[in-house]
């Protein structure tokens, strides 16, 4: 079954290659591309939309606020050239946050978490904790951990990086 897939993006030229990468996948199946979120938002109110790729820095409406204004918003990967949102939008439940310039590699880990995400499976998660509270997804020593966010007790910024103390 396809992957039905909406881009939005500012910038047309991201637009184009995040399409061209996407092409090469053939289960995914892309919808539309908007340049806006405003236009976005037309698109995702009117059509069943499965995954959304969706630039954070945009006119009038940021990619943060246009997911913050959704009721049931479709699972999202972040494409953005600005690695300073990812907390924030981890702290959304989206599927991924992927760094500009993509790599196909890295949006074909992208698309295996969706389906981790989808049929439940996500190996993140210890089978006997309780996930019942809300979590955000780490990226540290070359994995990937899901924390519940109220085990967490303050998060200090190191520079590039940032400690997480539960």
């Amino acid at each position: 079954m396809k992957i039905k897939c909406l881009l939005v993006d500012d910038e047309p030229l991201a637009l184009e290659a995040l399409e061209s990468l996407m092409q090469k996948i053939p289960e995914l199946e892309i919808l539309g591309k908007c340049q806006n979120a405003v236009d976005a938002l037309q698109v995702i109110h009117s059509r069943k939309i499965d995954l959304l790729f969706l630039d954070i820095q945009m006119p009038e409406i940021t990619g943060l606020e246009m997911l913050k204004s959704l009721v049931f918003p479709p699972k999202v990967i972040f494409t953005t050239a600005y690695r300073d949102y990812a907390v924030e939008a981890f702290e959304l439940d989206v599927i991924d946050y992927l760094v500009k310039p993509i790599s196909l590699e890295r949006l074909i880990r992208s698309i295996n978490r969706y389906h981790d995400r989808i049929s439940g499976k996500s190996g993140l998660v210890d089978p006997g904790s309780d996930t019942s509270g809300k979590t955000i997804t780490i990226y540290a020593d070359k994995k990937n951990y899901r924390v519940i966010t109220s085990s967490i007790l303050y998060i200090e910024g190191l520079k590039d990086y940032a400690m997480v103390h539960t």
